[in-house]
């Protein structure tokens, strides 16, 4: 599928899913800017959570403070972890972390989202 089409879908996905919620209730302009905040939002950590779950982010992450927390013990720990791969690791698991492109898009389109919300909201 054309990249600028699945760019399309997600970006047309918010706002079709909060028309249709918008349908049930008050039909005001207001009320669809508070309806498209909710479903971005819920979208946008939906999103994020699966960017950090997946394929191992937490990895790198964890390797950073393992790192750190090594480098920041005294002498005495950092002798006693001097060989413990746990606590003193070497390297990171792997090299380069894959995240999926929709779970980027969702997210990024869906802060944008956010963000359009917040200021359509402040200016009524």
């Amino acid at each position: 599928m054309n990249k600028y089409i699945q760019w399309l879908i997600w970006v047309l996905f918010a706002p079709l899913v909060s028309l249709i919620i918008w349908g049930f209730k008050a039909h005001t302009w207001p009320n669809y800017i508070d309806i498209l905040f909710i479903v971005s939002m819920v979208l946008f950590i939906a999103g994020f959570v699966v960017i950090l779950v997946q394929d191992g982010v937490f990895d790198a992450t964890s390797y950073g403070f393992r790192r750190i927390r090594y480098q920041m013990a005294g002498k005495k720990h950092q002798k006693a972890w001097k060989d413990d791969e746990f606590m003193n690791p070497k390297q990171a698991k792997r090299d380069f972390y894959l995240v999926e492109a929709w779970a980027k898009r969702i997210t990024i389109i869906n802060a944008l989202f956010i963000f359009l919300c917040l200021c359509a909201i402040l200016t009524f």
